[in-house]
């Protein structure tokens, strides 16, 4: 099942889905697994505040180096058009909520980042997982479940 980006975890139907053993993704997963090989490393960007502007900052420097990259996910161009693009891009700059992480239980970035400081239990979660090296989202653990 591939979950529409409103609908929260805790949605009644994707809480049934998941009891019956339906593995529910979100696009980002499925943008994952869509991806030609070789195919572009991406860089992940999440938190609270920053992201949008951390991103397209991102993305000017691996453009400004050359790189065809690109500003994807909750910014600019879709995960699904960028990794289904007929020309490659080099490098995606991905912007992604804690719930895009949430159901993309195999997407693994190549480096990730972090913007937020702990204002709310599941961010302060998310930090104790890190410290913890349990898994952050953005390396595919499921924080949420793990801690």
């Amino acid at each position: 099942m591939v979950a529409s980006p409103g609908l929260r975890p805790s949605d009644p139907l994707l809480v049934e889905a998941s009891a019956v053993g339906i593995p529910i993704w979100g696009e980002v997963e499925l943008a994952w697994r869509l991806r030609a090989e070789p195919a572009a490393p991406w860089l992940a960007i999440t938190g609270t505040n920053g992201k949008t502007t951390t991103v397209r900052m991102l993305e000017s420097m691996l453009q400004g180096r050359g790189l065809r990259a690109v500003a994807v996910g909750n910014v600019g161009v879709s995960l699904i058009d960028a990794v289904t693009a007929d020309e490659p891009y080099d490098v995606l700059a991905v912007e992604l909520s804690s719930q895009q992480l949430h159901f993309a239980p195999s997407m693994r970035a190549e480096a990730g980042v972090l913007l937020t400081s702990p204002q709310t239990p599941r961010l302060a979660r998310r930090l104790r997982c890190l410290r913890q090296g349990e898994g952050s989202g953005l390396d595919g653990g499921d924080c949420d479940r793990q801690c």
